[in-house]
C-alpha cells in the first residue's frame, strides 16, 4: 500500500512541477512489463488475507512473493541510468533480503499489532498466521530493524497512523 501511496503523492508533486504523464513514455524502460508483472503480483499478495479460501495456498506465497521480487529486481538492474532508479532498486533488494531472511514474510512488531488489531483486519490475518506477505517478528528474526510497523517511542501517535495505510 506505501507503493501506491509513493505513486499518487508522486504524480500530484509532478503535475503540481507542470509535469505530465506523457513524459513517462519519453523514456524507455528495459523488461517494464516485466518489473510490472511483479508489482501487480506484490500488490495482489497484500491483499491474500480478505479471500480465505486461498488458506490452502498460503504456503506457496512466499515463493510467489520471491518471484515477484525477482522480476522487479530484473527490471531495475537493466534500468539503472539515474539516481531515482537505484534509490528504488536499493529499497526492493533490502526487502526482498529481509523478506528471505525471515522465511518469505516481510517481519510486523507484535507490539504495534496488539495496538492495532481492533481496528485493522490485516493485523487480525497477521496475528493469525493467515497473511501472505507480513508475518509476525520473533525473537528469531533476522534483521528486524528493516521489520514494517516498529513503534517509535518518541512519536506514538505517528506510528498508528502509519499502522492504519497498510490496511486500508
Amino acid at each position: 500500500m506505501y507503493l501506491i501511496l509513493a505513486l499518487l503523492v508522486g504524480m500530484i508533486i509532478g503535475f503540481i512541477r507542470r509535469g505530465s504523464l506523457v513524459s513517462l513514455y519519453d523514456h524507455r524502460y528495459r523488461f517494464y512489463l516485466l518489473g510490472l508483472i511483479g508489482a501487480v503480483v506484490l500488490i495482489l499478495l497484500h491483499f491474500t488475507y480478505r479471500v480465505s479460501e486461498l488458506n490452502p495456498l498460503l504456503g506457496y506465497f512466499p515463493i510467489v512473493g520471491f518471484i515477484a521480487y525477482l522480476f522487479i529486481l530484473i527490471m531495475l538492474i537493466f534500468n539503472l541510468e539515474d539516481l531515482y532508479t537505484i534509490a528504488i532498486a536499493v529499497g526492493i533488494t533490502l526487502n526482498f533480503v529481509v523478506t528471505f531472511l525471515n522465511g518469505g514474510y516481510l517481519p510486523v512488531s507484535s507490539t504495534v499489532l496488539g495496538l492495532l488489531s481492533q481496528y485493522s483486519e490485516l493485523a487480525q490475518s497477521i496475528m493469525m498466521g493467515t497473511n501472505g506477505f507480513y508475518g509476525l517478528m520473533t525473537p528469531a528474526t533476522m534483521l528486524s530493524f528493516f521489520s514494517v510497523l516498529i513503534p517509535l517511542p518518541v512519536f506514538p501517535d505517528l506510528v498508528e497512523l502509519t499502522g492504519f495505510v497498510p490496511g486500508l
